[in-house]
């Protein structure tokens, strides 16, 4: 697959207990001042990042494509190569993780606006939120916090955030991990979820002859029960 990265699944698993870890340890209390939550923030935002980047097989990017505007009850829709076309958007299956991770990140969000209200801070932080979180919106919906405001995420962040923890995994390691998983698999349409935009430049045609129902069902099987065995499971941020 491309570089033909490899990637073993105990330094992803091991990397994922890591990031949960800061995030536990940086959790903030009823009383933390904005710097201690955009913080959290931040490290909250890199593990959603590290979950969606296995799960919707994300390509390296400046900034990641996801936006509110763009997530379904169980698909997401998006163009994540810049040498496809500004209309190539393509729907990619999700199962009951993934969604989880996205809407307890945007309970998140609800509440980091909230508690960005109360301490007065500049109201552009609130406001760029406010547009995130609209259901229409097509905002990056995952961002740091930086002292200029909201900045975008991308690979190259969730790189650094991994490498502070002690782990060197290439920029893609999502992205090839689950497609070598699926790859194991019997009658699993990998293009599907890799989006190469044709099935004969995929690796891996096996399940062509599917619909596209049985074909969306087996990626998110496969890739649920990746994320099982890894004990990637939904991570909660600031709740209400």
């Amino acid at each position: 697959f491309g570089s033909l990265a490899q990637v073993r699944k105990e330094n992803v698993a091991q990397a994922w207990g890591a990031l949960t870890t800061q995030v536990e340890a940086l959790r903030p209390t009823m009383n933390a001042k904005w710097p201690e939550l955009a913080t959290f923030h931040n490290a909250f935002a890199i593990a959603t990042a590290f979950m969606c980047s296995i799960a919707l097989a994300l390509r390296p990017a400046q900034s990641y494509p996801l936006k509110r505007c763009s997530i379904g009850a169980d698909f997401v829709v998006f163009n994540d190569k810049d040498s496809h076309q500004v209309t190539e958007f393509v729907e990619v299956p999700f199962g009951q993780i993934v969604k989880s991770q996205l809407d307890l990140y945007i309970e998140h969000l609800v509440q980091l606006r909230g508690k960005a209200r109360e301490q007065e801070c500049s109201e552009k932080i609130p406001n760029n939120i406010t547009k995130i979180l609209e259901v229409g919106s097509s905002e990056p919906l995952l961002f740091r916090i930086t002292r200029n405001g909201l900045s975008q995420l991308g690979s190259t962040h969730l790189s650094d955030a991994l490498e502070q923890c002690g782990f060197d995994l290439p920029p893609n390691f999502g992205r090839h991990l689950v497609q070598s998983h699926l790859c194991n698999l019997e009658r699993v349409e990998i293009n599907r979820l890799s989006r190469h935009g044709s099935i004969f430049q995929s690796s891996n045609n096996m399940g062509v002859d599917l619909s596209p129902e049985q074909s969306a069902a087996g990626v998110v099987r496969g890739t649920e029960d990746l994320l099982r065995q890894l004990n990637i499971l939904p991570l909660s941020g600031l709740r209400g």
